[in-house]
């Protein structure tokens, strides 16, 4: 995935952890590549008000009726390529959203 990211002309940093209880109670999203990882999230979530905050990440791109992530792993580079592709796609519409709903809570005052 680094490679493919870098290919694309992206730089890549951090480290994943797993989603934990806490987490719902600082992130107002959580997002999740597919609905195994929606599960196991879902099944973390305290309360359904927490459930609510948890999203498949694709969804957030207008482009697609598909709502997961493929997992290239041990494929073709062209799998990651697309990957990335599609990460870049969802990561825009999710920042759209975002700010999106940023304004709208300026606007009512919140």
């Amino acid at each position: 995935m680094i490679a493919a990211a870098q290919r694309a002309g992206l730089t890549v940093g951090g480290k994943a952890r797993a989603v934990n209880r806490s987490d719902f109670a600082r992130y107002d999203v959580i997002v999740v590549m597919d609905r195994a990882n929606l599960r196991d999230v879902h099944a973390l979530a305290p309360s359904l008000e927490d459930r609510a905050k948890v999203r498949l990440f694709r969804t957030f791109d207008p482009a697609t009726t598909l709502d997961e992530v493929p997992d290239p792993y041990g494929g073709a580079d062209e799998g990651y390529d697309h990957t990335v592709e599609i990460v870049r796609a969802a990561a825009a519409g999710l920042v759209d959203t975002l700010r999106s709903s940023a304004a709208q809570d300026a606007q009512a005052g919140g």
